[in-house]
């Protein structure tokens, strides 16, 4: 379904039942999150970015240290589950 303005420029439009649909994915999704988000402590969402990081870096733990701003002694303490 196409609107034309007053300007005469058209715009595709979608249809209503569409809408819907993405509404509900939304829903859907946004609710996996918070479930997910609810399992998670602090320490779990550190060492998951760290994990997502060092994915980044290809495995290079001086690197994943450098792009997190902490010291590589740093990142092997939280990785090894010894953070005080």
């Amino acid at each position: 379904m196409f609107v034309s303005t007053s300007s005469g420029a058209q715009f595709q439009t979608s249809p209503p039942t569409a809408a819907l649909k993405s509404s509900e994915q939304d829903s859907d999704s946004q609710a996996r999150r918070t479930a997910q988000i609810e399992n998670l402590n602090l320490d779990k969402v550190v060492r998951q970015h760290i994990h997502y990081v060092l994915d980044l870096n290809h495995g290079n733990k001086l690197r994943t240290a450098r792009h997190l701003g902490i010291s590589r002694s740093t990142l092997y303490r939280i990785l090894e589950g010894s953070r005080l």
